[in-house]
């Protein structure tokens, strides 16, 4: 299953993306993120994802 989610304008984007990752975590599924804007990132890595340099294409 593929979803996108996003905040309403002006919010957290965390509060909408947590509740998801905690019900994946507990069911032991992995999750991944792609994204083509670089400041993106720094919220990513708060949420707990990792970059992967094999994925990276710049």
């Amino acid at each position: 299953m593929v979803q996108v989610v996003g905040p309403p304008c002006g919010s957290s984007t965390s509060p909408v993306i947590e509740p998801g990752l905690l019900a994946a975590d507990a069911q032991g599924i992995p999750c991944y993120l792609e994204t083509s804007l670089a400041g993106n990132v720094s919220l990513y890595r708060r949420l707990g994802f990792q970059v992967n340099p094999s994925r990276n294409a710049h």
